[in-house]
């Protein structure tokens, strides 16, 4: 397992905000519609009851998702991020810091 560290950035009146590569994105619209696929087939095996397709979808989720683990932390000058994102090196990762309104 890696852990991809991002550097302090200076956040002064911005927001964080995380930039998602291309093919990053990709792989989360695969894992979703697997999720979603999973998700139909326990509905139709616990009969299409009306009403557990949240729970479902939850379950689809809990069974085919491994969380990830962030920590961030923030002072008055910087935030500093922190990920295991197994597969992923700092340079992989991109983060943008954005004013807020």
């Amino acid at each position: 397992m890696s852990t991809a560290i991002v550097a302090p950035i200076e956040t002064k009146d911005k927001a964080l905000s995380i930039s998602i590569p291309d093919s990053l994105t990709e792989e989360m619209r695969r894992i979703d519609e697997e999720i979603k696929q999973f998700a139909f087939h326990l509905f139709q095996r616990r009969g299409a009851l009306p009403g557990t397709d949240f729970e479902d979808w939850l379950t689809a989720e809990a069974l085919l998702l491994k969380p990830v683990a962030v920590n961030v932390e923030q002072d008055e000058d910087k935030v500093i991020v922190r990920a295991d994102v197994p597969g992923f090196t700092q340079k992989d990762l991109k983060v943008h810091i954005e004013k807020t309104l």
